[in-house]
């Protein structure tokens, strides 16, 4: 009896949540669907990467130079998407495509990425400023939120995670200002990696975002005022609560 009273609310649950979704559909006429966007910008794409050993600007490099020098300076880089046309929608997973091109040598580095939390211009931005007016909060780059770490070895394409920024950014929690590559490296160990700006577009950094177009709420969890260790009788009125 216990077992035939779990079953029933499964699926009352389950029929619950096709409710909400067919109101959806009745409402705005349009029907879930899962889709992918994908952005690899040429030479109008948005990157650069800063030396701590000087302030020039590197925007119009071929490559994003990640890692130490020989002297020890660090070597950073500054990657931005417009993901605008998908704005509103709800973010499955978004993963960014790097490809290296170069290594200073064979030593593994570990490349971190972080949100930025300030605008920058990418034919202005320096170790310490991030535009030509405008100085970084602390030099080397304004950011929060570690996205990801990949250890980073040869030549190659290499994936990170930036999910819950690429989510901030289009539900409005933070405003899109791109990623700051980190590098944990010894000296004279850099990796080169292909910019927007390198002699083949097919290499130029690259987005893939998955999304649902308008989901509807999902819920997080049921609850209701009938147990099967307290059940309503027949004809009773049932109370659900739902949280999304």
């Amino acid at each position: 009896m216990e077992k035939k009273r779990v079953l029933l609310l499964i699926e009352i649950s389950i029929l619950i949540i096709a409710m909400i979704s067919a109101v959806y559909y009745i409402r705005t006429g349009k029907i879930l669907g899962f889709a992918i966007f994908e952005s690899q910008p040429g030479a109008e794409g948005t990157d650069s990467y800063i030396s701590q050993d000087s302030d020039d600007n590197l925007g119009s490099d071929p490559v994003i130079e990640v890692g130490k020098t020989a002297g020890g300076y660090e070597l950073r880089g500054l990657i931005n998407y417009n993901a605008t046309d998908i704005e509103g929608e709800t973010i499955t997973s978004a993963i960014m495509m790097l490809h290296v091109s170069y290594s200073s040598n064979s030593n593994n580095i570990t490349l971190k990425v972080y949100r930025i939390t300030s605008q920058w211009n990418e034919l202005e931005v320096g170790w310490t400023k991030r535009t030509s007016a405008e100085s970084w909060g602390a030099a080397g780059g304004d950011y929060s939120e570690l996205l990801d770490s990949v250890q980073i070895a040869g030549e190659g394409w290499y994936n990170f995670t930036i999910t819950s920024a690429v989510r901030s950014w289009i539900n409005g929690t933070y405003e899109n200002y791109g990623m700051i590559l980190m590098p944990e490296a010894s000296n004279s160990d850099f990796k080169d990696i292909d910019s927007s700006d390198s002699a083949d577009p097919s290499l130029a950094p690259k987005i893939i975002i998955e999304h649902f177009a308008n989901a509807p709420p999902s819920i997080s969890s049921l609850s209701t005022d009938t147990s099967a260790e307290s059940p309503k009788n027949i004809g009773e009125d049932v109370e659900y609560n739902l949280l999304g």
